[in-house]
């Protein structure tokens, strides 16, 4: 963006690193792809909400890559960035951020049963998810709650 309109990408020298915005109206599954015509080496996509980093550069498994992810409303136009650098980062790291607020609702993003307990350890509520799932943070008091999801688990503050 700038001066209030969004623009494409119509050139970038291949060093630092190049803002890639993105927004949107609802919660889904969306998906980036990024074809490396140009052969380029040392190029990633940094998701800093998953807190992951792809390899977009010649050195991956092919010319072609797709990277799929959950994006809602609330998330943060700067979210992804294209680097132009050597990192020392896997490209599948994985993250333990599986789950936030956006509104009324948290968005949880994977699959299995998903439980959700008080800080009293208490179990009040199971779910299975499915890829996204929401779960309706306004059928609860406000407080923290542990979410636990095929091993991960996270603390969530519903207001």
């Amino acid at each position: 963006p700038q001066d209030g309109d969004d623009y494409a990408i119509a050139y970038s020298d291949g060093k630092g690193e190049m803002p890639l915005y993105f927004r949107t109206n609802e919660t889904g599954t969306y998906t980036i792809n990024f074809e490396n015509d140009a052969e380029l080496e040392n190029v990633y996509l940094v998701d800093k909400f998953e807190n992951k980093t792809i390899n977009l550069g010649n050195d991956a498994a092919c010319h072609v890559t797709t990277y799929t992810f959950v994006g809602s409303a609330a998330d943060t136009p700067d979210r992804f960035v294209i680097r132009f650098e050597n990192l020392e980062q896997s490209d599948s790291s994985e993250s333990s951020v599986f789950a936030y607020q956006s509104g009324n609702d948290i968005i949880v993003n994977g699959e299995g049963e998903l439980q959700i307990f008080d800080m009293m350890g208490r179990m009040i509520a199971t779910q299975y998810v499915n890829g996204v799932g929401t779960w309706r943070a306004a059928s609860i008091q406000s407080g923290v709650y542990i979410f636990r999801l095929n091993g991960m688990t996270q603390k969530i503050v519903v207001r």
